[in-house]
């Protein structure tokens, strides 16, 4: 992507300590680690944050505190009966005006007590919410597009008007992957907005693999996410079921949770695999790493569900090649950009449950190609995608942002 050139009148003299808000729906979720990551790299760079957000499950560190400031709970279609009176009225757009009121009132003073240089925004849905207040206390801020936010969201022409609000008001649009970047720019996304910033993983937390005790553990496969439609578990399930016709030994475990468990472990029982299979449920970070180095295979059949959303940039498949596991997935969205068909594992079309199956019971028998494919992946992640490098990236847009911004003209 063309990097976007920011110019103008410097805000801060470079002596000056930046003050950045960090606005996110959630901080702290065990399925969102890039957002506690990237707020923990940036404290340890001397920023000065305050993270805004609707509900917290950790504390920041560092240079960082935090404001439960709930302007999605309440920014977002405030009540049923209002949306049901939109429909019926076919489609007026008072619900998502409303939204974006209520949110500004919410954070316009929360924000300006703060005294924030720069705004940094998780999803492009919350960034519709925070663009009004930001933009009226001409705070420059970057949004963050990850996934559900340029994906199913977009099927909505309403949704359509209103991220174009924040591609003309935002200094740098920030993308995971090339995907993800050119979605937006046919989105209305000017290219030049356009930043490619690969998620990053803590590379020195992970141990280095130890090859021959890996050879001694039983034919395992690990998925880790939700368990969600996007993400479609069952696939999976049904691809090992294949797997274990070959490979009767072979075990699979399910780390997470989520809307589709109880249909997965029904469909557990009702092919057999009560004996084979593993529902862990979520666990902590830590546990998830000692998990992947206990595991041969990682897999995750990506699709895009019924709604239209799309899987993004996927931490976990960078942590397990980080723990020096081959991974198969699929053709799907950016991750071709995080594993290469062949060389760190393998990819397989949407839905092809038989060619999944396939690639696993290939890996699992094939103990050199899967240590080569693991340690391929192990090495990409190490020159490629470190959290640091990730920090570093961001950490330099906001300071362009911040020295050298002006204000996007109204009417862009």
């Amino acid at each position: 992507m063309v990097s976007v050139t920011i110019t103008g009148p410097s805000r801060l003299s470079y002596g000056q300590i930046m003050k950045l808000a960090y606005i996110v729906e959630n901080y702290g979720q065990l399925s969102e680690t890039f957002v506690t990551d990237l707020v923990t790299g940036l404290g340890q760079e001397g920023i000065v944050g305050r993270v805004f957000t609707d509900k917290s499950f950790a504390t920041p560190y560092g240079g960082f505190d935090l404001c439960e400031t709930p302007f999605c709970h309440k920014g977002q279609f405030s009540t049923r009966w209002l949306g049901r009176c939109e429909r019926l009225l076919g489609g007026s757009g008072l619900e998502a005006r409303l939204g974006r009121r209520s949110a500004r009132k919410i954070l316009l003073p929360a924000l300006q007590s703060f005294g924030a240089e720069v705004a940094y925004i998780d999803h492009g849905n919350n960034a519709i919410l925070a663009r009004e207040a930001l933009v009226e206390l001409g705070v420059p801020f970057v949004v963050h597009f990850h996934g559900r936010d340029a994906s199913k969201l977009l099927a909505s022409t309403d949704y359509q008007a209103e991220v174009r609000n924040v591609f003309c008001d935002a200094l740098a649009v920030i993308v995971a992957s090339h995907h993800i970047g050119r979605r937006l720019v046919l989105a209305g996304c000017p290219p030049e907005k356009i930043r490619h910033v690969s998620l990053g993983v803590d590379f020195n937390r992970i141990p280095e693999p130890q090859w021959e005790q890996r050879r001694g553990l039983p034919f395992s496969v690990i998925h880790v996410g939700r368990l969600v439609e996007k993400k479609q578990p069952i696939a999976l399930l049904h691809a090992f079921s294949i797997v274990s016709k070959h490979i009767p030994e072979a075990t699979l475990t399910f780390i997470g949770d989520g809307p589709l468990r109880s249909q997965l472990e029904d469909r557990v029982a009702i092919l057999g695999l009560g004996a084979s299979v593993r529902m862990a449920g979520p666990l902590a970070h830590d546990s998830v790493l000692e998990e992947l180095q206990q595991h041969r295979i990682y897999a995750q059949h990506c699709v895009t569900d019924s709604q239209g959303d799309q899987e993004g940039f996927s931490v976990s498949m960078l942590e397990a090649a980080a723990c020096g596991l081959p991974v198969v997935s699929t053709f799907h969205d950016g991750i071709p950009e995080n594993v290469l068909d062949g060389k760190t594992g393998f990819l397989v079309p949407e839905y092809d449950f038989e060619a999944m199956a396939e690639r696993i019971i290939r890996l699992l028998i094939d103990h050199e190609l899967a240590e080569k494919m693991g340690a391929v992946g192990r090495l990409r992640v190490a020159e490629n995608f470190r959290i640091e490098q990730r920090v570093a990236a961001i950490h330099a847009i906001l300071r362009e942002v911040v020295f050298h911004s002006t204000q996007p003209e109204k009417g862009c």
